[in-house]
């Protein structure tokens, strides 16, 4: 029996999301005790959960970071309750943010600030502009598109679109699809993205993936498969929905400033669907 608290809160939305995650599983599944001790600015957070009567006091553990349980988590049993524990803790978690419906695809792009700050992190890839082209294509999508992003990362700072919306709204208009776009509304994207039947991850995100796991309604789910990040295919496998890969081969596995001409100028026939 485990006594887990979360003190403070580490990175963006995702991640939070994580920690909550992991926090829960670790209780639950040693018939413990989960406690959040600080409010967070988004989603509503119960103080407790308490799975059992007698806890150890000298087993106790805090959540505040990402990768608490990294012994647990090798054994992939994680994967399995993710999107159990998600679903089950959405309506408690968003109880103020309504799930916003939209009748074609919803695509995540994360904000722009990645191809201009060294700083972000290398582990933030984002896909070739062809990976979505092709992907339309290839799944014959006449639905409308719904670009969900933000031009900045943080309040306050400057706006830095990213080149990925401006590449998807020009394709669409090329090939008749009606293209919306959607910029720094926080509780729309997640009320968007909670609410998809349809989706598309553009890249590595934390934040899209966590919530489309929440999201019981999800049917289908684009995803690039790319060296570094094999994590977003075998989880949305587990969630049941419809998953659409897409091999992006000699591409590199980590972000780094001279990505974002690749990001660009990636050739087609270098992305493969694999159904």
């Amino acid at each position: 029996m485990s006594l887990i608290s979360i003190n403070n809160w580490c990175g963006g939305l995702g991640n939070n999301l994580e920690q909550i995650v992991n926090a829960y599983w670790i209780a639950k599944s040693t018939s413990g005790q989960f406690s959040c001790n600080v409010d967070h600015h988004i989603v509503d957070v119960p103080k407790v959960f308490k799975f059992g009567n007698n806890l150890n006091p000298v087993n106790h553990g805090t959540a505040n970071t990402v990768f608490l349980n990294k012994k647990i988590d090798a054994e992939n049993k994680r994967f399995e309750s993710y999107h159990k524990i998600l679903q089950e803790l959405s309506p408690k978690l968003f109880k103020k943010i309504p799930k916003r419906s939209f009748d074609g695809l919803v695509v995540h792009v994360r904000a722009g600030n990645i191809y201009r700050d060294p700083s972000c992190g290398r582990f933030m890839m984002q896909a070739p502009i062809t990976y979505f082209s092709k992907a339309l294509r290839t799944l014959r999508m006449k639905k409308d598109v719904l670009v969900v992003t933000s031009s900045r990362h943080k309040k306050d700072v400057k706006r830095y679109p990213s080149p990925m919306t401006e590449e998807i709204v020009r394709h669409c208009q090329k090939i008749g699809v009606k293209c919306h776009v959607q910029d720094d509304d926080l509780e729309g994207a997640i009320g968007h993205l909670l609410g998809a039947k349809h989706a598309m991850l553009t890249g590595y995100t934390t934040f899209s993936r966590m919530l489309l796991l929440a999201n019981p309604d999800l049917q289908s789910i684009v995803i690039p498969v790319m060296d570094y990040w094999p994590h977003d295919e075998i989880s949305f496998k587990l969630h049941g929905c419809k998953v659409h890969h897409f091999d992006v081969d000699d591409y590199p596995d980590r972000w780094s400033a001279g990505c974002a001409k690749k990001q660009i100028i990636h050739p087609p026939n270098k992305i493969n669907y694999r159904q």
